[in-house]
């Protein structure tokens, strides 16, 4: 008596993954850091495959053989995906850093031109030209001789 033979576990998802991760580091190239989700889908992608193919090995008979031909395409292309994704992962994460790191700088410089603007209009025009002391001599009441008419003493 036959026994019905049936799927390996990942027959669907290791392929799925591996496409999936492929497509998502060729957009990754124009949209940015989505090939790191493409790199971490198809580790998870590669770790599922090799686990199917391990149980394969183990009970051959258990499982259909088109399952594992499924399987082994999946974990090529997770395979192939990683190392792309990897790539185009480094160089975004240093085009970002390099542009971050610039975008910062140029931010810096004119957050310190703006508050040293603010600073200057902050001054008045006492500021900018020097107080002038009045030098001529004070005079006090007894030094004014005051003199009365006539008229009005008597």
């Amino acid at each position: 008596m036959r026994m019905q033979q049936k799927r390996l576990p990942a027959d669907s998802g290791a392929m799925t993954l591996g496409i999936i991760a492929l497509s998502i580091t060729l957009v990754g190239f124009c949209c940015g850091l989505f090939a790191l989700v493409a790199l971490a889908m198809s580790i998870v992608g590669l770790l599922k495959a090799n686990k199917s193919i391990a149980l394969y090995r183990e009970n051959q008979e258990l499982y259909l053989e088109q399952s594992y031909k499924n399987v082994n395409t999946g974990r090529i292309l997770n395979i192939i995906a990683v190392p792309i994704s990897a790539i185009v992962s480094l160089i975004m994460l240093t085009y970002y850093l390099i542009y971050g790191v610039a975008i910062l700088a140029f931010f810096g410089l004119m957050s310190s031109a703006i508050q040293e603007g603010q600073s200057n209009s902050n001054k008045t025009d006492n500021d900018y030209y020097e107080e002038e002391i009045d030098t001529t001599t004070t005079w006090e009441d007894d030094d004014y001789i005051i003199e009365l008419e006539n008229d009005s003493i008597t």
